[in-house]
C-alpha cells in the first residue's frame, strides 16, 4: 500500500465515519416502529393509486433520465475550473486539488437544482410530474461532473457513480406531494375563513396549516411582514405558487446536498483505491459502514 498524505488520511477518516453513520441511520430507520405522528395525509397518500403509480414510475424515469444526463455533461466547464486542457492532467492531481476543483463547480450546480426545484414547485402537480421526469438528468449531470473533478472521464464517472448508491428519490417525491396536499388544504381553510368573515390573522393561520413548529410560524410571519407579504382573498391565488416555488427550491437544495455528500465520499474512496492507498476489501467495507482492517 502507498503512504497517505496528512490530507488523504483526514479525508479517509471523514469518509469512513460518514458511511459508518449512514449504516447506523439505515439500521435505526429499519427498526423504527411506525409513529402516529405520520399524519393522516401521509397514510392517505400511501394508500392512493396515484401515489403508488407515481412511485412505480420513479425507478424507470430515474434510469432513463440518468442516462440522458451523460449527454449534457459540460467537460469544458470542469476543465476550466481545473485550469487544464485535458482530463489526463486532472488524473495527475492530488486529492486536495481534485476536491478544490469540485468546490468551484458546486455553487453552479446548487443554483441549477434550486432554480429547477423552485420552478417546478410553483407549478403544482404538473410541475411535480416534470420534476420526477427531469430531476434525475440534472442529478446525474452533477454526479458525472463531480467524478470528472476527481480525474475520471464521463464514462468512468458514470460507471463508478451508478455502481455506488443509486439514490432513492421516493422520500423527496413524497415530501413534494405532501406539500401540494398541504397547500391545497391551507387554501381551502383560508377561503372558508374569508367566507365566514373571520378576524383571525390569515397569514399566520395559513402558515400554521403548513408548519407544526410555532417558532417556524413566528419567524415566517415576521419575515412576511418585513417583505410586505400578506394573505388576503385577492392574494391567496398568488401566494400558493410563491410558497410552492420557495419550498420546491428548498427541497431540491436538500436533495442536492444529500446526494452530493454521498457521491463525493464515494469518488474520494475510489480515488484512494485506484492509487493503491486502500484495498478493494477496505473500500467495500467502508461503503458498508465497517472499519478498515488496517485502521489503527
Amino acid at each position: 500500500m502507498n503512504k497517505f498524505s496528512s490530507y488523504e488520511m483526514a479525508a479517509l477518516k471523514e469518509s469512513t465515519d460518514f458511511f459508518s453513520k449512514q449504516a447506523g441511520n439505515k439500521e435505526a430507520k429499519k427498526n423504527k416502529k411506525s409513529s402516529k405522528v405520520n399524519s393522516f395525509i401521509n397514510q392517505k397518500l400511501e394508500d392512493s393509486n396515484l401515489y403508488k403509480k407515481l412511485l412505480e414510475g420513479i425507478q424507470y424515469l430515474f434510469n432513463f433520465s440518468s442516462n440522458c444526463g451523460t449527454f449534457i455533461v459540460q467537460e469544458k466547464r470542469v476543465l476550466k475550473k481545473a485550469g487544464t486542457k485535458a482530463m489526463e492532467e486532472i488524473k495527475l492531481f492530488e486529492l486536495m486539488q481534485c476536491e478544490e476543483v469540485y468546490q468551484k463547480l458546486q455553487l453552479g450546480q446548487q443554483f441549477q437544482h434550486v432554480t429547477f426545484g423552485a420552478a417546478t414547485g410553483a407549478c403544482g402537480l404538473p410541475g411535480l410530474v416534470v420534476d420526477v421526469a427531469a430531476s434525475p438528468t440534472i442529478k446525474n449531470k452533477s454526479i458525472l461532473e463531480m467524478g470528472m473533478a476527481y480525474g475520471f472521464n464521463k464514462f468512468e464517472a458514470q460507471l463508478n457513480g451508478m455502481s455506488a448508491l443509486l439514490l432513492d428519490s421516493t422520500d423527496l417525491i413524497k415530501e413534494k406531494v405532501e406539500l401540494l396536499a398541504l397547500l391545497k388544504k391551507a387554501k381551502q381553510l383560508i377561503l372558508k375563513k374569508i367566507e365566514e368573515k373571520s378576524e383571525e390573522d390569515l397569514t399566520e393561520l395559513f402558515l400554521k396549516t403548513l408548519f407544526k413548529s410555532e417558532t417556524a410560524v413566528k419567524t415566517l410571519v415576521t419575515l412576511f411582514e418585513k417583505l410586505g407579504i400578506k394573505v388576503t382573498e385577492k392574494s391567496i391565488g398568488k401566494f400558493i405558487p410563491i410558497l410552492g416555488g420557495f419550498f420546491g427550491g428548498v427541497f431540491s437544495l436538500k436533495e442536492f446536498n444529500y446526494f452530493k455528500t454521498i457521491y463525493q465520499h464515494h469518488f474520494r474512496l475510489i480515488w484512494l483505491k485506484e492509487r493503491n492507498k486502500i484495498s478493494e476489501e477496505d473500500y467495500e467495507n467502508i461503503l458498508l459502514g465497517k472499519t478498515r482492517k488496517d485502521a489503527a
